[in-house]
């Protein structure tokens, strides 16, 4: 775990969500070691700061991977010859976070072989993560691996471009009247940023009237809506860390989406996806 000084530690402990039951184990930062941006180091370090959790880093070394080759080996036999790829690959990808992480105390390394999706959703949920933190593209995904990790993966998991400079200090959630609401919401409480917001937000179309769509809501709907943002609200409490603002929208449009929603806004923002019961796992940045 990253050493910090012990007011650091009281201000995260104020701040951190603890009573938040999508804070579990460590981030895990999934990586090969040969990315050139240091945005997902940094996007681990500063969640895992914030939570008070460990970050631990997985690397998986897949059947023909051509990354972090060893030396020649000639003569040897096959048990030398992975003991050489697991010592390049460990020090490729440490040289690679320490080289990111502003002097912070090393991250611990856990090596894995075989089928990268399966072994990085294996390794998750054997420490419990809190969050799985990923690059677009990096650790070897192809679109179909990184697709079966957002499929598979018990935490959700989070997909950090390279342009990431820091936590999103405004973080909208597509909520409805299902448990993945809750779920996704508690999921963007543990990344905004200290001063952000959260912004629950439901869309529902405009009513079509003899003349022209109408963004006047039924009372009943209206009602609906009302409580619907209460009872979130009343769930969610506990888990809203010192700072952060938990703020409603409804959006009435006849193409009502949150990705409409987000548009709308200014600097980083984290859309969460709630159509079904995985969306606490479709996160992106």
């Amino acid at each position: 775990m990253v050493t910090l000084p012990e007011r650091s530690k009281r201000v995260m402990h104020a701040h951190s969500g603890h009573a938040n039951p999508a804070r579990r184990g460590p981030v895990v930062l999934a990586t090969d070691g040969t990315s050139r941006s240091g945005a997902v180091v940094l996007a681990a370090r500063l969640l895992a700061d914030r939570l008070d959790v460990p970050v631990e880093v997985v690397s998986v070394l897949e059947p023909g991977t051509t990354s972090s080759p060893p030396p020649r080996l000639d003569g040897h036999d096959d048990a030398e010859i992975v003991e050489a790829r697991h010592h390049a690959r460990e020090t490729a990808v440490c040289d690679y976070v320490c080289r990111f992480s502003g002097g912070a105390s090393p991250a611990r390394i856990h090596l894995r072989d075989g089928d990268a999706a399966t072994q990085i959703v294996r390794f998750a949920r054997d420490v419990s993560a809190t969050m799985i933190v990923v690059g677009p593209v990096r650790h070897r995904l192809s679109d179909a691996e990184a697709t079966e990790v957002l499929r598979s993966a018990d935490c959700p998991v989070l997909s950090v471009p390279p342009g990431f400079t820091g936590l999103p200090r405004t973080v909208a959630v597509a909520v409805d009247s299902g448990s993945s609401s809750v779920r996704a919401a508690q999921t963007a409480l543990l990344l905004v940023a200290d001063g952000g917001s959260v912004v629950l937000t439901h869309a529902l179309p405009p009513l079509d009237g003899p003349a022209a769509p109408s963004a006047e809501l039924e009372p009943d709907t209206a009602d609906g809506v009302r409580v619907l943002f209460e009872h979130l609200k009343a769930e969610l409490a506990p888990a809203v860390p010192g700072g952060v603002k938990l703020e409603t929208r409804l959006v009435v449009d006849r193409e009502a989406t949150l990705d409409g929603f987000t548009r709308r806004n200014t600097g980083p923002t984290v859309m969460l996806e709630v159509d079904d019961p995985d969306a606490e796992a479709r996160l992106a940045m």
